[in-house]
């Protein structure tokens, strides 16, 4: 400006100057007057003289009012949050979880420009940092305090806080509705895009709680924290914008200044109302017992409380979540200990009625179910119901204290203390759930061989289910055999405890217990099935290890226990050993027979086992007919029960054995021709075939060859006979 002025000056300096024509001596005196004077100061020394003048002072302006501020604010923050769009990396690269346009092509260009844009993008983070910073300190502090006002300074009250206050600025007499709009939009702000700007949200919240400890500081009785209200109303608006796997609600919980409870019911609200987010929220709980102590113990509650919910898939993803923690954790384990041992207590309470007083109550009512069937088939239904019912009861209290047994195999002890006390339904539940427990504890186990050595009384059947489950499949190991035998021995347990380890037991202990396990039939085909696995385990060898007894010398120990075990059970034994033809094979079937045939004092099951065989096996007839001509050599008829077994044996041979009981003396040929009138016709045949005069002699004289006119009639005989009774059993039916 003082440029121009001086320029102008130099113009009009410059301009000619025109007289008048009618030029008078009054304008000349004037004229030389003008040019007598002193010329005026220039623009620049009047400037000069204008900065030296004191004081020197601007005026004061005008301090808008508090709802003018805020607009301002306002408007301010608006064209902030515009500002985003400049600092995001711009191109094919997708931002926010936009996608790249569908036209863009894979080429050498592409990838230049998307290098470009990640530079772009790392240099661009200060910046982001910055924005982010401003957003928050502009809405903490511009809507905390107020602009100071001249107009009021000669408000004493007012004179009194600026001088005790640092910031010398007042607080906010107004009403919040304002400033609590700012903050609320800077949330929906926030909300619209949380993934991306969880990082403004947690500066902002970190502002407010900065604000907060220093307001309660100056002023610990007056003042209200406001923090924990928009960090609820943001986590309240923010969480339903979220995919149910996006990981941003667990960062903004860890980085978060402070929480408190309400913050954690909300979130436990979430897995109660909206199943899709429960895998996230969990894990969001799981961090936040990790690395946030202070609200561990709420947290904490929230994931054990779900560990025994009903719903399988909530139970199942909890205790996957707290089960890490046993037992490493030195303070969440022992509490997660606590309530698992406490969850398992609550089976031994008679909240679960047993199946036997369902039972009495049920006879008290036989008579009304007699008249009404439709009623007996509902209770029925209704007993099945509440039979699954509580198994779910038993498995939901029981599964989290199972996940921390196979990791800490000392809680064996409390599963035993529970089990002698709960009721016989319940046993039978917790045996049928162990299965996956014992598995992984394998029989390596040092604590689960000690518990097995040590059982308290009444944990009998949970031991030999742990035994069942162990050897299923594998051979035991020696020390697993070592410690049941200790047991069954200064116990005198029953052979049940036997039964799983039998593969792993000595020749000589099998011979020793082998009439125990026998004594276990009781012609039901359920213990059929377990001596048959039995036997197949005891008879079973691996590319390693052979098998404690070969088919034969089982066969043969069987036939040795006549004198330990009822002949019933024995003979039901080997009957059982005759259902499994790929196991006992006729070679080895044949090789205890004949070694049986050759003892001097011959075995009485040696008959039943005859017996089976020929029923079994038909290529041993003839093997059994020569073990048959063996015996009649050693006066077989001599001992009665052995002779009973003969004859059978004959009938079963029958027509092969015709020979052979052609040879035998008459005394027997006679009992045999009494006991067996199947076999008179072909013995007939065979000696009047081969001369043997004998044996018709024999036949003639009990009356046993007839005339066939006699025959005849003899068969008319019968046949009427049989008609007569079909007629009686008839008359007497109607």
């Amino acid at each position: 400006d003082l440029d121009q002025q001086q320029k102008s000056n130099e113009r009009e300096t410059k301009r000619p100057k025109l007289e008048s024509p009618a030029s008078t001596p009054d304008t000349k005196i004037t004229s030389t007057i003008t040019k007598s004077r002193v010329p005026l100061a220039s623009v620049q020394e009047r400037a000069s003289q204008s900065l030296k003048m004191q004081p020197y002072e601007l005026a004061a302006p005008k301090t808008p009012a508090r709802d003018q501020q805020l607009e301002l604010l306002k408007m301010s923050l608006q064209r902030i949050f515009d500002a985003e769009d400049y600092l995001q990396p711009k191109g094919n690269e997708s931002t926010h979880g936009r996608p790249s346009s569908s036209n863009s092509l894979q080429s050498s260009a592409a990838v230049t420009a998307a290098a470009a844009v990640a530079r772009r993008s790392a240099s661009d983070q200060p910046f982001k940092t910055l924005w982010s910073l401003l957003i928050a300190k502009l809405v903490t502090l511009g809507t905390a305090y107020d602009v100071p006002n001249d107009n009021n300074n000669n408000n004493q009250q007012q004179e009194e806080e600026d001088d005790t206050k640092i910031t010398n600025m007042t607080k906010s007499n107004m009403d919040d509705s304002n400033p609590n709009n700012l903050k609320e939009m800077l949330i929906d702000f926030v909300v619209a895009d949380l993934s991306s700007r969880h990082e403004l949200a947690l500066e902002w919240l970190h502002q407010e709680f900065l604000l907060d400890t220093a307001q309660k500081r100056q002023d610990p009785n007056n003042y209200k924290p406001t923090y924990f209200k928009w960090l609820q109303l943001l986590l309240q608006k923010g969480i339903s914008t979220l995919e149910a796997k996006d990981k941003t609600l667990t960062k903004l919980m860890l980085d978060a200044p402070s929480l408190n409870s309400e913050s954690i019911d909300l979130i436990r609200r979430y897995m109660r109302e909206d199943p899709t987010r429960f895998v996230s929220c969990v894990s969001t709980l799981r961090d936040l017992v990790s690395n946030r102590p202070p609200i561990r113990e709420i947290c904490l509650n929230v994931l054990l409380d779900y560990c025994i919910n009903p719903d399988v898939k909530m139970r199942s993803t909890s205790i996957v979540a707290v089960k890490k923690w046993v037992p490493d954790h030195q303070d969440i384990a022992p509490k997660v200990e606590s309530f698992a041992i406490q969850a398992l207590h609550t089976l031994t309470q008679p909240t679960i009625p047993d199946d036997d007083n369902m039972d009495n109550d049920e006879n008290g009512d036989t008579k009304m179910k007699d008249n009404n069937n439709k009623e007996s088939e509902k209770e029925e239904e209704e007993k099945e119901n509440d039979s699954k019912t509580k198994e779910q009861e038993v498995v939901r209290h029981a599964e989290l204290f199972f996940a921390l047994c196979a990791r800490k195999n000392e809680l064996l002890d409390e599963l035993f203390n529970v089990y002698i006390h709960a009721s016989e339904q319940v046993q039978r539940f917790i045996r049928k759930h162990i299965f996956n427990l014992i598995k992984s504890i394998g029989m390596n186990s040092t604590k689960l061989l000690d518990t097995i050595r040590h059982f308290p009384p009444g944990g009998e059947t949970l031991v030999i289910r742990i035994l069942v489950t162990l050897c299923d499949t594998v051979r035991p190991t020696p020390e697993l055999v070592s410690a049941v035998k200790s047991v069954y021995q200064e116990r005198n347990l029953d052979a049940k405890f036997l039964i799983p380890i039998v593969s792993g037991l000595g020749k000589e202990d099998l011979r020793h217990n082998l009439s125990k396990i026998v004594q276990l039939l009781n012609n039901s085909e359920a213990q059929r099935s377990v001596v048959k696995t039995v036997f197949s385990r005891i008879v079973s060898s691996s590319a390693t290890v052979a098998a404690p007894m070969t088919p034969t010398e089982l066969l043969l120990a069987l036939h040795e226990m006549e004198e330990n075990v009822p002949l019933s059970k024995a003979a039901e034994a080997i009957s059982v050993c005759f259902q499994m033809p790929d196991t006992f094979e006729a070679k080895h079937v044949s090789a205890a027979l004949r070694h049986l045939s050759e003892q001097p004092k011959i075995p009485l099951l040696l008959m039943v086992t005859m017996i089976r065989t020929v029923a079994v096996y038909k290529s041993l007839v003839q093997f059994i007919l020569q073990l048959l001509e063996k015996l009649t050599k050693k006066k077989v008829w001599t001992y009665p029960k052995l002779w009973d077994g003969f004859v059978k044996c004959i009938e079963k041979t029958q027509p092969e054995s015709v020979k052979m009981v052609a040879n035998l003396p008459q005394a027997q040929l006679k009992d045999i021709l009494l006991r067996i009138p199947s076999i008179q016709s072909p013995l007939r045949e065979h000696a009047e075939r081969n001369q043997q005069v004998k044996v018709l002699v024999l036949m003639n004289e009990m009356g046993l060859i007839h005339d066939e006119e006699e025959e005849e009639e003899e068969e008319n005989k019968q046949v009427k006979k049989q008609q007569n009774n079909i007629t009686h059993h008839q008359e007497k039916d109607e």
